[in-house]
């Protein structure tokens, strides 16, 4: 997998970062590229994090995406790019999140352990329940997403919401 391993690919990649963070993950991407260039190395994941910045940033990656897509030859980069920009579009409830997430998921799927594949299967049902816009919401990390997509779970079965007493509401 040209040093992208299983675990990384199933991870969760788009944690929210304000501009300041992002511009500083940018400006540390560009210095371990150089590095690695000048070592005569590659950084693998240098590629990721720089659309990972570019994105929180504010910059238009779409058409850099679907190019990098189009031209990369290592599978595993390629399908890591796919669930990368749909993980960042569904943690700002974006439309086109899925079209991307099950694309890469496609890409990723001979390349991950069972169990990595599972997590990623189970995620995405999981968060397939959440409303999506044209208009980017405030992000969101994974954790309030999980937690969104189950209470919507919870209120498209009808069940009552948790109080602390078995689900019923205390008399007065």
């Amino acid at each position: 997998m040209d040093g992208i391993k299983s675990t990384t690919l199933a991870a969760w990649h788009a944690a929210p970062l304000n501009k300041t963070q992002a511009q500083q993950l940018f400006d540390d991407v560009q210095k371990q590229r150089k590095q690695a260039v000048l070592g005569g190395e590659q950084c693998i994941l240098c590629q990721i994090h720089e659309f990972i910045a570019q994105f929180w940033l504010g910059k238009s990656v779409l058409n850099s995406l679907e190019l990098a897509v189009q031209i990369e030859s290592d599978a595993a980069r390629r399908a890591l790019l796919l669930l990368v920009y749909g993980q960042l579009l569904l943690a700002c409830k974006l439309n086109a999140a899925f079209e991307f997430l099950d694309r890469g998921l496609q890409e990723a799927a001979p390349l991950l352990s069972p169990t990595d594949y599972f997590r990623v299967v189970n995620r995405h049902e999981l968060l397939s329940v959440l409303p999506l816009f044209s208009e980017a919401r405030p992000p969101a990390d994974i954790a309030s997403l999980e937690n969104e997509a189950r209470i919507v779970l919870r209120l498209k079965q009808g069940k009552p919401r948790l109080t602390g007493n078995s689900g019923r509401t205390p008399q007065r």
